[in-house]
């Protein structure tokens, strides 16, 4: 309403003035503008509560299965049909208490895998309840070949720093207690039905405990690959590809990102997403030319939120 069309004595049909300015008019249904206040601040009341549930409590828990095909990134041709299982940063912990844990590695064994691939941060500080821990990762390890990286919370020179392990034995002792094949700056020539792959496991980037040299070539001058067989490599942290950009691989398996946990609406911003590289925080991408990235969101989390950003078990299919 423009100041020309404002109300004057005038306007009035029985020639009484206007009510005053702090008079309380009655809206169409009776209600004031008190109960309209009170009514909003019960509506923003719950609806914080809404959003603090879903961003606490349900999302967290909200596994998402994604699946990805990954054939076309093998330079040397892998076997048709088969599927692998990343899973990555359980985060066991208060944070991430056993029940979501258990019930992550319920859904994922619920479908057929060939291989499971585990990219590190099994804990956030120690290993609490050892005992139930083994018992839910040994019923992925029994079901299928399992091989696992560590992560910069699995210990080392960042963990000490952040209340965990000077070392990672305590983590390694452990996941091989589960029947867990654990490679730290180590290969091994694997098969999956008579598949031969070259696996690498490389150790913690934030740990400083990364040595590609030592298990990895280096690419020929020539840009030829010295391998006649797939290549996949386990490194918790995507930005170990900054490192090993002189060697030959083809396929690399990471977590440590969480996806960025709180992911803004409309924008696709993550505010929080602990690495250099950010412009690649899940899923699966091509770097470098002919080399491959797949990071996962992982399972569990830190300080116990979720925002736009549910937790992911991974399937990856040739």
């Amino acid at each position: 309403m423009s100041a020309d069309n404002q109300p004057t004595l005038s306007d009035a049909s029985d020639g009484t003035p206007p009510a005053s300015q702090s008079t309380l008019p009655k809206t169409g249904n009776g209600l004031s503008r008190r109960r309209l206040l009170i009514g909003s601040c019960f509506a923003g009341l719950a609806s914080s509560a809404a959003l603090g549930f879903n961003i606490r409590i349900f999302e967290p828990s909200n596994f998402e299965i994604t699946r990805k095909e990954i054939g076309h990134c093998f330079r040397s041709g892998i076997r048709r049909g088969m599927t692998f299982l990343h899973l990555s940063d359980f985060h066991c912990s208060r944070e991430v208490p056993m029940p979501m844990i258990e019930k992550a590695v319920a859904m994922a064994l619920e479908h057929p895998a060939d291989a499971a691939f585990l990219t590190g941060d099994f804990i956030t500080w120690k290993i609490d309840d050892p005992e139930r821990y083994r018992q839910v990762l040994g019923m992925i390890s029994s079901r299928m070949p399992t091989y696992a990286c560590l992560g910069n919370h699995d210990g080392g020179g960042w963990a000490i720093n952040h209340g965990g392990y000077s070392t990672n034995q305590a983590v390694r002792d452990f996941l091989e207690s589960c029947e867990i094949n654990v490679l730290v700056n180590e290969w091994r020539e694997i098969f999956i039905h008579d598949q031969p792959i070259h696996l690498i496991g490389l150790g913690d980037l934030w740990a400083k405990d990364h040595r590609p040299e030592t298990v990895m070539p280096r690419i020929h001058e020539s840009g030829e690959t010295p391998f006649e067989k797939p290549v996949l490599v386990l490194s918790h942290n995507p930005d170990m590809k900054i490192a090993m950009h002189e060697f030959d691989w083809d396929l690399m398996l990471s977590g440590h990102t969480h996806g960025g946990q709180l992911v803004v609406p409309f924008t696709g911003h993550r505010p929080f997403i602990p690495v250099y590289d950010t412009s690649h925080p899940e899923g699966l991408k091509k770097w470098h030319n002919r080399r491959w990235i797949h990071i996962t969101r992982g399972v569990g989390n830190r300080h116990s939120v979720r925002f736009n950003c549910r937790p992911e078990i991974s399937f990856l299919s040739t």
